[in-house]
């Protein structure tokens, strides 16, 4: 991947599964029930704060997080794979490792 993310963005790569059904039949209700699942695959330095320091984020590459139903995000192909890039702040849950 060439994308690099600035400060708060964070790039992801948006589970497809979660959408279609194993024959490949997508599911209408699936992200508006409950939101768009996706994997982190890059994170920027951090929320740059008015007094200039720098706030680590609170996700991580491989992290799986569910975005809210009004998510701001944009779409960037690169290499043939499609992204999503969003601010820290769009995400609404950290999916708990087992």
């Amino acid at each position: 991947m060439n994308l690099i993310p600035t400060y708060d963005h964070i790039i992801l790569k948006q589970n497809e599964a979660e959408n279609k059904t194993a024959s490949g039949i997508l599911l209408a209700g699936s992200t508006a029930d409950t939101g768009i699942r996706a994997e982190v695959v890059a994170v920027g330095k951090g929320r740059l704060l008015q007094d200039g320091t720098v706030c680590k984020l609170s996700v991580y590459v491989g992290d799986t997080v569910v975005l809210g139903h009004h998510a701001e995000y944009q779409e960037e192909l690169s290499e043939g794979e499609r992204y999503l890039i969003v601010r820290e702040s769009s995400i609404v849950a950290i999916e708990a490792k087992a």
